[in-house]
Parts: C-alpha cells; sequence; structure tokens
C-alpha cells in the first residue's frame, strides 16, 4: 500500500535529517545499526522492525511531523500543531481576528481562481494551503477558549446525585 510506505519513507527521512547515529543514543538503541535495520522498510530485515514506541520517539526528537502527517493521510485525517496559549484576552481576541483574516484569505484564493472559470493547480494549491491555515487557526482558537473553561460542580449532575442540592449550595 502506498500510503503506509509513505509513513516509513518519511519517518526514514526524518531520522537521516537528524542524524541516525544521534537519534539512536537518544532513543536508547545501543548499534546505531539496529535503527538503520528498523528505517529500512521492507523484508531484508525480519527481526527489526519499526514501533509504534519507535515512530513517537523519533518524532518527539526530531521534532519533525512529517512521519506525523503521512500516518493522519492512511486514514485521510489531518494533524494540526496547537499554538502555545497565552493567559491574556487580548490574545484570545486576536486569535478570533486572525481566524476571520485567515478565512478571508482562503475566500480570496478561491475566487481568484475561479476568475477565468478554470482552476489551475497552483491555484488550487494556494487554496489548499490557505484552509489549512484557516483551520489551524480555528483549532487552535478552540483550544485556547477551552483553556478558559471553569468546571462547575456544584451544578454538575454526578456531584448533585451523591451530595444532593443542599450540600452543593453549602460548599
Amino acid at each position: 500500500m502506498k500510503l503506509t510506505q509513505d509513513v516509513y519513507e518519511e519517518t526514514r527521512k526524518a531520522a537521516i535529517a537528524y542524524g541516525v547515529p544521534e537519534l539512536a543514543l537518544k532513543m536508547g538503541i545501543g548499534n546505531p545499526g539496529v535503527l538503520y535495520n528498523k528505517l529500512n522498510h521492507g523484508d531484508s530485515c525480519s527481526h527489526h522492525k519499526l514501533t509504534l514506541a519507535d515512530l513517537i520517539q523519533i518524532i518527539t526528537i526530531t521534532g519533525n511531523t512529517a512521519p506525523l502527517h503521512a500516518l493522519c493521510a492512511v486514514f485521510e485525517h489531518s494533524a494540526y500543531e496547537l499554538p502555545k496559549v497565552s493567559a491574556s484576552d487580548d490574545a484570545l481576541l486576536d486569535m478570533v481576528n486572525n481566524v476571520h483574516i485567515r478565512g478571508g484569505m482562503a475566500h480570496g484564493s478561491m475566487a481568484e481562481a475561479l476568475a477565468d472559470g478554470r482552476v489551475s493547480e497552483a491555484e488550487f494549491a494556494q487554496f489548499a494551503h490557505d484552509c489549512r491555515h484557516w483551520l489551524a487557526g480555528i483549532i487552535g482558537l478552540k483550544h485556547r477558549f477551552k483553556t478558559l473553561a471553569v468546571v462547575c460542580r456544584d451544578r454538575h449532575p454526578c456531584f448533585l446525585a451523591a451530595h444532593g442540592p443542599q450540600r452543593a449550595s453549602s460548599q
């Protein structure tokens, strides 16, 4: 299957770009040759296979998320990096504005692509790029807003069932 090959290939590229000997050391693999064998996805080495734990370590250590994106593509999903959250309300409002700006950029690139009645590959690539950034902004906004959620114990059904409404209001 081509898509799963892409996951292995992106993992191999990430490891090689980082440096296999140094990566093996950080992963706790004594012999870099073992990691080379794991990265050589094929039947030539049947006893050293890349594991999910290996994949997670490689992405974490290298910081290269291309293997993650390739894995998401296998299942027709996407992964987006969540932004580092700031505690200020101004930062939240900036995120809201950013979502609208990015949405406007996606709409603009679509309108531009449709202007002549044909959508070129380059125009679609620009639109897809703008959409990815728009979605990333929306997901980041949701993540940031979730940090503001407050759990009201005294109104939660489980708390009320265990303690009753009188005890809940006295706390």
